[in-house]
């Protein structure tokens, strides 16, 4: 089954996008869906939802990368290797 959370996660810029256009337009609808539909959704659309479970599981990935000690060893391996 397609998994609507893991396609997005793997296109961070498509989730920050989603979320900037999908937001309440200031009558409760979704300004991001109001050129699709004659009935424009109530905010928080299905689309909003799916980047914004997206963006948690992106922060949090990010979150445990940036407090693991083997990503540490990597930064300072980075910089060492061959020179051009």
């Amino acid at each position: 089954m397609f998994d609507v959370i893991d396609f997005m996660e793997k296109r961070p810029a498509l989730v920050a996008e989603l979320l900037r256009v999908h937001v309440d337009d200031g009558t409760g609808r979704c300004a991001g869906c109001s050129w699709r539909t004659a009935a424009v959704p109530n905010h928080p659309c299905a689309m909003r939802w799916y980047a914004e479970r997206a963006d948690e599981s992106l922060r949090a990935r990010r979150a445990r990368d940036d407090a693991s000690p083997a990503r540490g060893r990597r930064l300072s391996r980075a910089g060492r290797g061959r020179r051009g």
